[in-house]
């Protein structure tokens, strides 16, 4: 596939929540995070910010996120703010952003 210079705005990945249930074993949990593009010099700063920072500033939406009751969690801000509040959420957005720019195709 060619590179085109023209690229969307956006971009969507997937976010991997690890969180320890009551027996002490990680639970992978998955859903759809849609990032803003950045450019060489909004990296640079992006890189000199906290993670939750860089979320603030370039998550705009997602999908598949889910209450407890399995209703659908809307992106909002409040919501945001609820989301940001728990550290592996965090850690999971922050991994997803950051692999989306970095990540070198892997070999089969």
């Amino acid at each position: 596939m060619a590179f085109k210079i023209s690229l969307n705005p956006t971009f969507k990945t997937q976010v991997d929540v690890h969180i320890k249930n009551e027996k002490g074993i990680f639970v992978k949990s998955t859903f759809t995070a849609q990032f803003a593009r950045a450019d060489t010099d909004e990296i640079e700063e992006l890189n000199k910010l906290s993670l939750t920072d860089v979320i603030r500033r370039k998550l705009v939406g997602w999908e598949g996120l889910l209450a407890e009751d399995n209703a659908v969690v809307e992106y909002n801000e409040t919501n945001l703010d609820i989301v940001l509040k728990i550290p592996e959420a965090v850690v999971g957005l922050s991994n997803a952003f950051w692999t989306s720019i970095y990540k070198q195709r892997e070999k089969n």
